[in-house]
């Protein structure tokens, strides 16, 4: 792979395009601002199969705390522990890619530590050689070349707009590698105007890799594609009626208005998740990101230290439990059973790290149970503090994608008894456990919530 290297002697990546200023009808709730150090107004026009490389913007899409504007953590409860953020000014730009987040340096032998002494667990070691997919988009058909593509930066701690792209049709590789780039670099990527039907938008998704099948809920997707979920308040077994949040697949809904990561309760996590819009209400219904990259990279070297290594168990019985009971059948509680995963995860393109939290994370591993809620809640707040949520206010064929091993989402509400809101989601398939062995072994947290006979 070609690198570049920029006046000041720093190597970048071959992101094919950072248009990297905001028009001020951009689709981000924050006002527009210039980022320093970083070069505006550029683009790519994808030709055969060479791509020039452009300098990289900031690692982190990290403003200066004067842009970024000040991160309250609000007071702590009694007894909890604390979680320390670092000051923005402390995060130096990365200079090519590195094992950690916001270091810099050369990039180390797969493994090793800095120190040279202490191997890393296996889900840090994951570095593919050969990062693009080269599935083909369009099952078949011969792939052509867009028109000219543009990646802009929406928020200074995630997310970025692409344009010039319809994901209706094939895509060339230097166009795809270059959606795949920003994908590992912004988390979240917005595309407008996509006009998809369901084979289009599994076709897209595929090149990412194989999907998830959904799991089965109160009959909620049984009418559409095993790879597709249908994220809506149309009742299909009664005419497309409007279904408001007393129905009982709709309470199963509203979960998705918790933080969460999609599939974090299953061994294999989900790497990536698009929704496409259908139908969108006039108002409400929004979702929102926050980048958990982002949040380990400004938690202080106190705080981030000791939590590599640790292990947290998730389930979905269990964030289901603190909005209501009996929202699954005795058969499917006994295929989620409670799992394990890494509270400190790394994306094995880059090496990035992030914490790994969310509704689904119900308690750390050899931590009391009081201490490790107060833990797990200290961090989702930091993570999720209002000044690093990018909230998306949705139009009609907008299709956004995001990163589930180091991005949260939540949807927002809106009055489902009188506005329509249909939505189609793909999941593209994890590559492996983040711990070993996957599945968590019962204790007495479980009663009540788990089941007997439900997991190891």
């Amino acid at each position: 792979m070609r690198r570049s290297v920029d006046g000041d002697g720093a190597r970048v990546t071959p992101l094919e395009c950072l248009v990297l200023s905001m028009p001020e009808t951009g689709p981000c709730r924050h006002a527009p601002w210039p980022m320093p150090g970083r070069r505006n107004d550029l683009d790519v026009v994808p030709r055969g199969g060479s791509s020039r490389a452009r300098r990289a913007h900031d690692a982190r899409g990290v403003s200066s705390p004067r842009q970024a504007g000040a991160h309250p953590t609000g007071r702590r409860r009694p007894g909890a522990r604390r979680v320390v953020e670092a000051p923005l000014g402390e995060m130096s730009p990365r200079r090519g890619r590195s094992t950690g987040a916001g270091s810099g340096g050369p990039r180390h032998a797969a493994g090793v530590s800095r120190q040279g002494s202490r191997p890393k667990p296996a889900h840090l070691r994951r570095a593919r050689q050969a990062p693009y997919p080269r599935r083909r988009h369009g099952r078949g058909k011969m792939a052509k070349a867009t028109s000219r593509l543009a990646i802009r930066p929406i928020h200074p701690c995630v997310g970025a707009l692409v344009e010039g792209v319809d994901l209706a049709q094939p895509l060339d590789q230097p166009t795809f590698r270059a959606i795949f780039e920003a994908f590992q670099e912004y988390s979240v990527l917005v595309f407008r105007e996509q006009r998809l039907t369901d084979e289009q938008q599994m076709a897209f998704s595929e090149r990412f890799g194989p999907l998830e099948t959904t799991i089965s809920s109160l009959g909620r997707e049984n009418h559409l594609h095993p790879n597709l979920v249908d994220l809506s308040n149309l009742d299909p077994e009664h005419g497309g009626r409007l279904m408001d949040w007393t129905d009982r697949r709709m309470v199963y809904q509203s979960g998705n208005q918790l933080w969460h990561s999609d599939s974090s309760f299953k061994p294999v996590p989900a790497l990536a998740s698009l929704l496409s819009a259908r139908e969108v209400p006039p108002l409400g219904g929004e979702t929102e990101f926050a980048s958990m990259r982002y949040a380990y990279a400004t938690l202080s070297e106190e705080t981030r230290r000791p939590r590599a290594g640790e292990v947290v168990v998730h389930s979905i019985l269990y964030s289901r439990s603190t909005i209501a009971r009996g929202l699954f059948d005795a058969e499917r509680e006994r295929q989620l059973p409670p799992v394990r995963q890494a509270l400190v995860r790394a994306n094995p393109v880059n090496g990035r790290q992030s914490i790994f939290v969310g509704s689904h994370a119900w308690y750390i591993e050899g931590m009391p149970a009081g201490e490790s809620r107060r833990l797990l809640d200290d961090l989702l707040a930091h993570t999720t503090r209002s000044a690093c949520v990018y909230q998306h206010r949705w139009q009609p064929c907008d299709l956004v994608m995001w990163d589930n091993r180091c991005v949260l989402h939540r949807g927002r509400p809106w009055d489902a008894a009188r506005h329509r809101r249909v939505m189609r989601r793909t999941t593209v398939a994890g590559e492996g456990p983040t711990a070993d062995p996957p599945f968590a072994r019962r204790t007495p947290a479980w009663e009540g919530i788990i089941p007997e006979g439900v997991g190891v």
